[in-house]
Parts: structure tokens; sequence; C-alpha cells
């Protein structure tokens, strides 16, 4: 009898301190809380500019406004003249030699003053044609012009072209692209008029013969803005 006594003591000190060692266990336990994935923060990107990435500076600035054409030599900027308050502005040239930080100008051009011409750099000569011409300067009397001149470098004078075989389109700003062998011309213009149709004007350069051709048209609606290279 005293022996069953015995063992049931013994089994009720091992529940109990089974017990105890399972609360400490669970009180001895850090406490964790679970964040949902939706909660995480994620850091902000960046943008980090290297080093070499160029700087911007201010030079002179030229003897008159600039305007179109323009065109880049290998060496120097070619700049003509903008018109203001009335004027056409010309294809007078100025250059701006970046070595020497300098402006020059370049001898007057033959060609009357106007706005809107076509002007590319063929390697020795800046060639120009086209435009809204004026006889005064005056826009009010400006009228669609196709003779053109190209200016040499190397003898730093002007000479005279063959004529385009048609006009550019009035307010075209058209472009003109050296390839190799002939300067390209594309101009357009939508209709500013209700009922009237836009225009568009290819036309192709050759100096060593001296003489135009028409080119197939783009295919692309008249527009103005666009950009061709």
């Amino acid at each position: 009898m005293k022996t069953k006594q015995a063992a049931a003591l013994l089994l009720v000190a091992l529940a109990l301190m089974t017990a105890a060692c399972s609360s400490s266990t669970k009180s001895s336990t850090p406490s964790t809380t679970t964040v949902p994935s939706s909660a995480t923060t994620v850091p902000p990107t960046t943008t980090t500019i290297p080093a070499n990435a160029g700087t911007w500076s201010p030079i002179p600035n030229g003897f008159y406004a600039a305007g179109a054409p323009t065109a880049w030599t290998g060496t120097e900027l070619l700049v003509a003249r903008s018109g203001c308050c009335g004027g056409v502005g010309s294809v007078d040239l100025e250059a701006f030699d970046p070595a020497s930080n300098t402006w020059h100008q370049l001898p007057p051009t033959p060609l009357t003053p106007r706005s809107g011409a076509a002007g590319a750099w063929t390697g020795t000569e800046m060639v120009v044609a086209g435009g809204l011409a004026s006889p005064d300067g005056l826009r009010e009397n400006a009228a669609p012009a196709t003779d053109g001149a190209a200016w040499n470098a190397s003898t730093n004078t002007w000479h005279a072209i063959a004529p385009m075989p048609t006009t550019l389109p009035d307010l075209g700003n058209p472009t003109a692209v050296w390839t190799g062998t002939e300067v390209l011309v594309w101009s357009s213009a939508p209709a500013f008029t209700p009922g009237t149709n836009g225009s568009e004007v290819v036309l192709a350069y050759n100096p060593l013969t001296n003489t135009w051709r028409k080119l197939a048209p783009s295919g692309l609606t008249s527009r103005q803005g666009a950009v061709a290279v």
C-alpha cells in the first residue's frame, strides 16, 4: 500500500515539474509580431549624374540675332541673321569659333533679304536658296523666291547658283542636309486657310553640275515642326 502511495506521489511530482518547465519555456520565449508583406517599405530610387556628364557654359553674344539657316563646318558654327519687327532678316552669315570663343562676320550675301531659306554645308561651301525674299527687307513686301548662292570657305566669297525649280512652301521651315554628293531640301507646310491644301516640296541640288532636281513626295500629310536628318 505504501509503495502504491509513493508511486502516486512521484507521478504527481513529475507532472507538476513538467507543467512548471512548460510554463517557464513559454514565458522565456520572446513575443514576435508578423508584419504583412504589403507594409514593407521600399527605399526610393535615386539617379546619380556621373562626373563626366558634361557641363554648360555661356558664349559671347553674336553681332545680330541668330536665325536660320545654320550649319556646322567642322570647326565653326555658321548662323544667318534673324528678322525682327517687320523685317525678314537675311542669309548674311556670322561664324562662331568654339576654340577661340569668338564670333566673326562673313562677307555680305548677294541675295536679297529673306526668311525661310534652305541652307546646308557641303564640306567646302555653305549653300542657301529659296525663302521669302523682300527687295527692301520688309516682311510685307516679301514673296517666294527660287534664287540661291553659295559661300566658299577657301576663297571667302559668294557665288550665284542655279535657281530652284519651284518655290518652297510659305512658312515651311525647310530642312536641308548634305548627303556627300547632294543637298537635300525638304519643306512642308499645312493648310492655314480652311478648304485649302497644304504643300510639300522635296528637292536635291548637285554642286558639281549646278543643277536641281525634284524628288518624290514623302507621302506624309503636310506639317510643321518635323525633324529631318
